[in-house]
Parts: C-alpha cells; structure tokens; sequence
C-alpha cells in the first residue's frame, strides 16, 4: 500500500515537472535572443527590427518558449 502511494505521488509530481523542463528548450526555429532576431528580421528585409526583436524575445520568455535571460551573460 505504502510503494503504491509512492508511485502516484511520483507520478503527479513528473506530470507537474514535465512541462517546465520542456520549456528551457526553444522549439525548432524560435529564437531566443535579441541578436538572433535581428540576424534573422534583416535578412529578411526588416525595417522595424529592433522594436519587433525586443517585443518578440519577451513575449517568448513571458510564454516559456525561451528561458529568462541571465543578466550575467
């Protein structure tokens, strides 16, 4: 009884974790920093780099697409 009550609570506390370590990982495509964007925006043409780059980017970390940026890098 006691092994059985271990497993679900082991199994709740995976589930609860599962999609917070998916997050540190940025899906294919996205990215994650400010320089990247703007690579990115001015191959493409962009005239608004700079505003969309700093918009997106924090909206991405607001989302969890991307990990909060370490202000020590």
């Amino acid at each position: 009884m006691l092994q059985g009550g271990w497993l679900i609570l082991n199994l709740i506390v995976g589930a609860l974790a599962g999609p917070q370590a998916a997050a540190a990982v940025p899906p294919p495509g996205v990215s994650c920093t400010y320089q990247a964007c703007m690579v990115k925006c001015d191959k493409l043409n962009g005239l608004t780099c700079n505003s969309y780059c700093e918009a997106k980017v924090a909206q991405r970390v607001a989302a969890r697409m991307c990990p909060a940026a370490n202000p020590a890098d």
